[in-house]
């Protein structure tokens, strides 16, 4: 199912735009805190771009109101959706975040990358689901989330994958080829593509670079 089909009805942009005057929250602090350009949360309200599931967290937290709230007034009630939403983080995930406590200049070296420091993430692989493509556990990289909607065919990418059934979520390394993501791996057990549905595997970010041996 497409996530477009979650949407019963019609976002209520009123009552999120008169909560954020209440709150003193702007767009662009909505913006960051998703991890996005300023106009997507105009394009949401519009109804030209869907509030993702995965994004109701972010809007619940910073305007202090209930994940079903959110879910009510965005138009949204599905229970992968309501799934989606309510998780922060990944235990079972194949990547570790990366410290970034006491590393000098990044901001300047990710800069002539072309990565904000908003939309920048940083990662630990972790397994040798991407052992083909060059990734080896212990290697680091960098994912740049501004372009997570915009990944294109051979871009190496981290994606969100929901097992419905649980509610867990892991975030995963994988290749792109549209529709799908896989691994690249001699591993069988490793093999499984899966389909980008933008509700039960969502792409969270595009690597910009990967570096060894730190």
């Amino acid at each position: 199912m497409r996530l477009r089909a979650l949407m019963l009805r019609r976002m209520d942009a009123s009552f999120f735009k008169k909560l954020q005057r209440q709150m003193g929250v702007t767009n662009d602090d909505l913006a960051r805190k998703i991890g996005r350009d300023r106009t997507v949360i105009s394009r949401i309200y519009s109804g030209e771009r869907k509030l993702k599931p995965e994004e109701v967290s972010a809007f619940a937290s910073l305007l202090q109101i209930p994940i079903d709230l959110v879910l009510e007034k965005a138009g949204l009630h599905h229970p992968a959706a309501k799934a989606m939403a309510g998780r922060s983080a990944h235990p079972s995930s194949e990547l570790e975040e990366y410290d970034w406590t006491g590393v000098r200049n990044s901001d300047e070296y990710f800069s002539l990358f072309g990565i904000a420091g908003a939309h920048r993430t940083a990662w630990i692989v972790k397994t040798e689901h991407m052992i083909l493509g060059g990734y080896k556990p212990g290697d680091c990289l960098v994912s740049d989330r501004l372009k997570a909607e915009t990944a294109k065919r051979g871009d190496d990418v981290l994606a969100e994958v929901l097992d419905i059934a649980t509610g867990n979520a892991s975030l995963v390394l994988r290749r792109f080829e549209p529709p799908i993501i896989f691994a690249l791996s001699a591993r069988p057990d490793f093999a499984r593509p899966m389909v980008v549905d933008h509700e039960r595997v969502v792409i969270k970010g595009v690597v910009a670079c990967m570096w060894r041996g730190l």
